[in-house]
């Protein structure tokens, strides 16, 4: 007959040193060798709490608590401040965790990416990370945002033109492309953006 898989789910009891601030709860399944711990398709982890769904076809199974390293961010608002907060990531040691979208906004400032140091120079240029980029955690990591005075680029329709479009916000001194047109004029086609005051037409 076949046999019927079921959850099973046990409170966690941590020996003496380790807790779930310190340390990273990992269950791994044997199959062919001990290899890449079962993802969250399969394990639930609560707060103290471990449910392994479809438990006899994982069995057996290893828990695991291993010592933790920590992602962490600082603002670095420039001199207008700013507001927000971000939680620190943690992961086992030598786990790779994917630089995260900023979440601290600062007064007339654009978000460039992060740095490993605050203030970036040519003698300690720090490690620079775009949102997305990898970084392998091999200690405890702080993230410093870096930020730019912003420019606002305001889109108008023109005579005759209807519709509205998003202005677009970029660091001063970056070579950017400008947004598609959105706005509509009947009988008319679009050719380029005006520049209010060079008065140059932008393809």
């Amino acid at each position: 007959p076949t046999r019927r898989s079921s959850d099973l789910s046990f409170e966690l009891n941590y020996p003496a040193g380790v807790t779930r601030t310190t340390h990273v709860i990992q269950v791994y399944h044997y199959k062919n060798g001990w290899g890449s711990p079962l993802d969250s398709k399969y394990v639930d982890l609560g707060t103290d709490v471990i449910t392994i769904k479809n438990y006899d076809q994982f069995s057996p199974f290893a828990v695991l608590a291993l010592p933790s390293v920590a992602l962490s961010f600082d603002p670095n608002f420039g001199p207008n401040g700013g507001e927000g907060s971000m939680t620190a990531k943690t992961a086992v040691k030598g786990a790779t965790i994917d630089a995260p979208d900023c979440e601290y906004t600062s007064t007339g400032m654009v978000f460039t990416g992060w740095n490993t140091v605050k203030n970036p120079t040519e003698t300690d240029p720090g490690i620079p990370y775009a949102v997305g980029d990898p970084i392998t955690m091999s200690g405890n990591i702080t993230l410093y945002a870096q930020w730019s005075t912003s420019v606002t680029i305001s889109y108008y329709p023109g005579e005759g033109g209807t519709g509205e479009m998003t202005p677009q916000i970029e660091p001063i001194g970056k070579e950017i492309t400008l947004k598609e047109n959105e706005f509509e004029r009947d009988n008319f086609i679009f050719v380029g953006w005006l520049d209010q005051d060079s008065g140059k037409l932008l393809s």
